[in-house]
């Protein structure tokens, strides 16, 4: 569609300047293309793109504003402060703006936790592309058949999300989608459907994120100067990771990992106490 039109665009003498970007946003919302083309052929001899950007509006606009779900996650921006707020006063006349409350994501889509719904039609996203799947285009329909195939978000963080599991990137499409179905099935109130969840992040102000896991040996100098950690692991473990050689050392490291995550709570708090008054001993020392 962006092709047709530029070439389009390129063949006649409007002139573009601002509105060319809004147009170009129109034709990515929708494609009813009888309309769509008839409008086309209407203004393709005027002299500018606004007749066309206000035809095609016409067609688009009032079928693609949406009311969008907010998530008050605790490490989300409070307030003001939060651009998710921000957005949602904007576009919604009946939202309240809490000071005091998290805003951490704006979910646009499908997802049943925090479903989109069309504002003027009243009725969910997912219901509008069930009854006019030519929105997705074909090839997506076949894929995923008549659902969303993605989740928009815009988050604003405070502080440390939580930790997020998706399928290995070196997995081929069809094994990370068979892991998805599979986690699906075994959780379902957790994997909410069955597609995979590879990611992708545009950063929109200063934002740090972790991830992967440190090199080897870094972990391994980590092991040999705590004896917290060493004890939150295990000693069998740990040893068997220090010694490994780097055929297995992924394989170890899975083992070390599944042995801190499913570390008894009171195990972490009572080592994370010595570790810190150790850390202040030392502090008091040095002066």
């Amino acid at each position: 569609m962006i092709i047709h039109v530029i070439t389009l665009l390129q063949n006649t003498n409007w002139k573009v300047k601002e509105n060319f970007h809004l147009g170009i946003y129109f034709l990515l919302v929708h494609q009813r293309y009888n309309k769509f083309n008839k409008i086309i052929k209407k203004n393709v001899r005027k002299k500018t793109i606004l007749t066309f950007l206000f035809d095609v509006s016409e067609v688009f606009w009032s079928n693609m504003e949406l009311k969008c779900k907010v998530q008050t996650y605790d490490w989300g921006r409070y307030g003001i402060d939060s651009i998710v707020a921000t957005l949602m006063k904007s576009s919604n006349s009946d939202f309240i703006l809490d000071e005091k409350k998290p805003y951490a994501e704006l979910w646009i889509g499908t997802h049943p936790n925090g479903p989109s719904y069309m504002k003027d039609l009243n009725i969910s996203l997912e219901e509008y592309i069930k009854q006019n799947s030519d929105v997705l285009g074909n090839d997506a329909q076949k894929v995923f058949g008549h659902h969303l195939p993605f989740l928009f978000k815009v988050l604003s963080v405070n502080k440390a999300l939580s930790i997020q599991v998706h399928p290995d990137k070196v997995c081929t499409y069809v094994v990370i989608q068979e892991k998805a179905k599979q986690l699906h099935q075994q959780y379902p109130t957790i994997y909410k459907d069955a597609n995979h969840k590879p990611e992708l992040a545009i950063a929109l102000t200063p934002f740090e994120a972790l991830c992967g896991f440190r090199p080897i040996r870094e972990i391994q100098e980590f092991l040999k100067i705590l004896p917290e950690l060493r004890a939150v692991i295990g000693v069998d473990k740990v040893f068997k990771f220090m010694t490994t050689d780097e055929a297995n050392d992924t394989e170890a490291l899975k083992t070390c990992f599944h042995s801190l995550m499913t570390c008894d709570p009171g195990l972490i708090a009572l080592q994370l106490r010595k570790l810190l008054d150790r850390l202040s001993n030392l502090g008091n020392f040095l002066g």
